[in-house]
């Protein structure tokens, strides 16, 4: 299980090839994450200072997810590539990937109320 609370986040969302992409910015822990939802399961990456990447599958639920990663507030995600991989049998294929990432936080898209 997922140590977030969904309900305390602020989401964005970017329509990319039909497919939703969500940067959420959870204000009490600093994560940061960007979900593809894609044939009914959740791709979940967090971003990290040295530029690692933790991924998480997610079930349909969105509080059924697997990793925490914390950032300092200078940081930001940045690119998310959807690519058309599906997933395989017995496993989940990784449908993004970082192309780059923001310098300050004030680079972040602009945060809405609304969620997933």
């Amino acid at each position: 299980m997922c140590a977030v609370s969904w309900d305390e986040c602020v989401w964005v969302g970017v329509k990319s090839h039909g497919m939703n992409v969500w940067v959420g910015v959870k204000s009490h822990g600093m994560n940061v994450w960007v979900c593809v939802k894609s044939h009914g399961m959740n791709v979940w990456v967090c971003a990290k200072s040295h530029g690692m990447n933790v991924w998480g599958v997610c079930k349909v639920s969105w509080d059924e997810c697997v990793g925490v990663c914390k950032v300092s507030w200078d940081e930001c995600v940045g690119g998310c590539q959807v690519s058309w991989n599906t997933p395989t049998s017995g496993g989940v294929t990784n449908l993004c990937q970082w192309m780059d990432r923001c310098h300050t936080m004030d680079n972040r898209p602009s945060i809405t109320s609304s969620g997933p």
